[in-house]
């Protein structure tokens, strides 16, 4: 009897710690993606740079990216190379205590992407969260973005969903502030 009371003690802390826990670090993530969303917002302007597709050269093609705030502060709006045939736009917003990234794709669908728990205002990972017109069996889509600021540059990385299954292959934009 004695030894079953013990164990009892034992386990009311731990099982508390897990009961608990997820709502300590909600907080803490919620702070967090606040902290992501005012670096994004510190990218207004315009960015130049080159693009990398994995397993070829980095391109010489001249990308433009143009941040701006919009909706009172709301909402930052990225354009990819705006003006052209392949003229897209992100659309980074809270949603809630949720950092979330909308691409409106050259190709009319809209995948959504959350902020994943282990970024930080350098290195800001979203995943994928749905969206519209995407055919979640067969692709093409944006699945998840991966952006890391290193000495001034952004590497914005993108990866795709396409038949049945996450390409191999990741598009890495090199941004500079112009």
């Amino acid at each position: 009897m004695i030894r079953s009371t013990t164990v009892s003690r034992n386990l009311v802390p731990c099982v508390l710690v897990l009961l608990l826990f997820p709502m300590l670090a909600a907080p803490a993530f919620a702070e967090n993606a606040q902290e992501v969303f005012e670096t994004l917002k510190s990218f207004e302007g315009t960015w130049k740079g080159s693009i990398s597709v994995e397993s070829l050269e980095a391109g010489s093609q001249d990308l433009v990216h143009e941040f701006r705030l919009a909706a009172n502060g709301s909402v930052v709006m990225e354009t990819m190379n705006p003006g052209t045939e392949g003229e897209m736009i992100n659309m980074y917003y809270m949603d809630g205590d949720d950092l979330v990234l909308t691409h409106y794709c050259s190709a009319g669908n809209q995948p959504k992407m959350k902020l994943s728990a282990d970024s930080d205002a350098n290195h800001m990972v979203f995943e994928f969260d749905g969206g519209t017109n995407i055919d979640k069996e067969a692709g093409p889509f944006i699945h998840d973005a991966d952006f890391k600021l290193v000495d001034g540059t952004l590497h914005s990385t993108w990866r795709s969903f396409m038949n049945g299954k996450l390409s191999e292959q990741a598009v890495t934009f090199f941004l500079k502030r112009d």
